[in-house]
């Protein structure tokens, strides 16, 4: 949708609503994608945000498969999730994603790569959390991410020929690939003299 399409929408859809009574929907393309993955991130399914937001299951529904939202129910949304609203309506594939973990605030990819399940993506954001509560820098952080995001990690290849993993195949290989990730920092920084991480054994 252009920005001439988007204001044209904006504009039609409040002038309904001031006829209807109601708040106007508005469109956040990136609101899908920011739904799915935060909720995979905070293990909601559709019936517990619903519950725990407040919200009718048909307005949320817009939102999830449409984009679409009124202020109220953005609000609504992000609070139940945890995040600002404007980590839900982002296009940025960077944003702050603001954990419940102990109030920590972490900068983390909120986009993956599209073959990723929902299990796959909340394994890595928390991973990625936890690197960050530990004190990993910025730069250990992007590394971490482009290391478990690279697409070849997750097919086999027999005889040349690749075969994608099961979405079960794909979380064991994450799980080792963390591992390893664990002790390479480890290493980097004792070689570095830096301070060590406060790091925890893998957990799915």
């Amino acid at each position: 949708m252009s920005g001439r399409q988007y204001r044209q929408f904006r504009q039609t859809s409040t002038g309904l609503s001031r006829l209807s009574g109601k708040p106007p929907l508005l469109a956040y393309p990136a609101l899908p994608d920011r739904l799915r993955e935060l909720m995979a991130v905070r293990e909601f399914t559709a019936s517990s945000l619903i519950r725990a937001a407040g919200v009718p299951r048909q307005q949320f529904y817009q939102a999830y498969s449409e984009g679409r939202a009124s202020a109220p129910t953005l609000e609504r949304l992000a609070n139940a999730l945890g995040v600002t609203e404007g980590v839900l309506t982002s296009g940025d594939p960077a944003v702050a994603l603001e954990s419940t973990s102990e109030g920590m605030t972490a900068t983390m990819p909120l986009s993956l790569p599209h073959h990723f399940s929902p299990r796959a993506r909340a394994f890595v954001y928390r991973f990625l959390a936890e690197l960050s509560e530990a004190g990993a820098m910025e730069e250990e952080l992007t590394s971490a991410r482009n290391l478990l995001t690279r697409p070849d990690n997750y097919t086999y290849n027999f005889d040349g020929r690749r075969q994608e993993m099961t979405d079960d195949d794909h979380l064991l290989e994450l799980e080792a690939m963390t591992d390893a990730i664990r002790l390479l920092l480890v290493r980097r920084r004792e070689k570095r003299g830096l301070p060590a991480l406060r790091l925890h054994a893998a957990t799915r």
